[in-house]
């Protein structure tokens, strides 16, 4: 019915979501290696606090699906962390190298 108003709309949809991906790319290989050198030393703080500061990024960037892994990490203890934080770290870990990728094949 208003074809204008569409083609706007679909043009700030994907200028929208081409900056959530630059951002992404930018932000977040950084922050994935640092998770990545704190799981090595079994670093729980580390990796909790810089999955925290992942999250917008993730979520901006497609990988919504996924925010109940993301958000897990917001609710244990570090100083008692639950068995599997290892294994969801490597696994959150795979997730977003294959996004980075994903991102930089485009």
């Amino acid at each position: 019915k208003y074809p204008d108003r569409e083609a706007r709309n679909n043009i700030a949809t994907h200028r929208e979501s081409n900056s959530a991906d630059a951002l992404f790319l930018k932000l977040v290989p950084k922050r994935l290696e640092k998770v990545k050198t704190a799981l090595a030393e079994g670093d729980v703080t580390t990796v909790k606090k810089t999955i925290h500061l992942m999250r917008p990024q993730l979520i901006d960037a497609g990988m919504a699906e996924h925010k109940e892994l993301f958000e897990w990490f917001e609710y244990f203890d570090a100083a008692d962390p639950p068995l599997e934080w290892k294994l969801k770290s490597e696994i959150f870990c795979n997730l977003v190298s294959d996004r980075i990728n994903s991102l930089k094949e485009q």
